[in-house]
């Protein structure tokens, strides 16, 4: 049970079964034991964990779902509370097969783990087509199971975590039906680490004195990830650039730099376009150098008239 305090102080919390859910008012559960203790302290803004071991009646039935009605509350406010109804199934303990799993030192995200499944049939019976069941928050799927009497088989099980699963810690149950009973199950928790995986791509389109260049940068891993860029420019190039996002200038070895920081979080993109157009410029100086090129035409026109008016008087 992972009781959270959210407050700005520390805060006391009880937890407490209700009494109608054990023995002699019940007929599965005998008691209830918390670990470390009933009552826990819990500093402002962190977590605590607590453990309930509970024991059954011997004349437990098995195969059954039992309810546990639980409360916790803080000691110093009373309108801070919360009841749980936790599911308990109660196998036999004899189970008819058992599961031992052996998981790899490592779960990487994006490339395919292989846990190994030990299973064992305790029984001197056939069992065939047995339905076994994995179940873990980051994938669920199924398969089906036989075995001989009294057979063992091994099982190369790879799981193919997602790029961008999120790192810490996952648990996983393995259970085993034939005709709706429960045969066997198993579980164990595995620590998912991190995966920065940052894929750049850079797209670059040029013409008649102009250029277009973007760069994009794809988080598929599980963590946020810092990057820097950074672009040459001259000085003389930076006029007629314009960037998006806006870009920095950083000098370095005594040349100029564009340069962006970006923290960019697991499944995020982030893109930068870079675009150098000198066309205005060029064109300008057409404009004018044939506007020029008008007057001189022009006014040597002119003056040819007025040589020609000259010479006729």
């Amino acid at each position: 049970i992972t009781i959270k305090n959210e407050r700005l102080r520390d805060e006391t919390f009880e937890l407490k079964v209700d009494d109608f859910a054990v023995a002699p008012f019940s007929d599965a559960i005998e008691s209830v034991a918390f670990s470390p203790s009933n009552t826990i302290i819990v500093p402002s803004r962190q977590q605590l964990i607590v453990t309930a071991k509970v024991i059954f009646l011997k004349t437990v039935r098995p195969g059954r779902n039992y309810i546990l009605p639980l409360e916790v509350k803080s000691l110093s406010d009373p309108n801070v509370r919360e009841v749980l109804d936790p599911l308990i199934y109660v196998i036999s303990p004899q189970d008819v097969i058992n599961i031992e799993i052996i998981p790899p030192t490592d779960f990487i995200p994006g490339k395919s783990n292989i846990v190994t499944l030990k299973l064992k049939n305790n029984v001197n019976v056939n069992i065939n087509n047995a339905r076994i069941f994995y179940t873990s928050p980051v994938f669920n799927f199924e398969d089906s199971l036989s075995l001989k009497p009294l057979g063992e088989k091994n099982i190369e099980l790879p799981l193919n975590l997602d790029p961008d699963t999120l790192q810490g810690d996952y648990s996983m149950t393995i259970r085993i039906f034939k005709d709706n009973t429960l045969k066997g199950s198993a579980g164990f928790t595995f620590v998912v680490g991190e995966n920065p995986d940052v894929v750049e791509k850079k797209n670059v389109a040029t013409g008649f004195l102009y250029s277009r260049i973007g760069i994009e940068r794809k988080n598929n891993g599980n963590v946020a990830v810092e990057r820097t860029v950074t672009y040459p420019v001259t000085f003389l190039k930076d006029i007629f650039t314009s960037t998006q996002p806006k870009a920095g200038i950083i000098l370095s070895d005594g040349k100029r730099y564009y340069q962006w920081k970006f923290t960019i979080q697991p499944g995020a993109t982030q893109n930068i376009k870079i675009v150098t157009d000198y066309r205005w410029i060029f064109f300008s100086i057409v404009v004018i150098l044939l506007a020029v090129y008008i007057i001189i035409y022009v006014r040597k026109r002119e003056l040819g008239l007025i040589k020609e008016v000259l010479k006729i008087s």
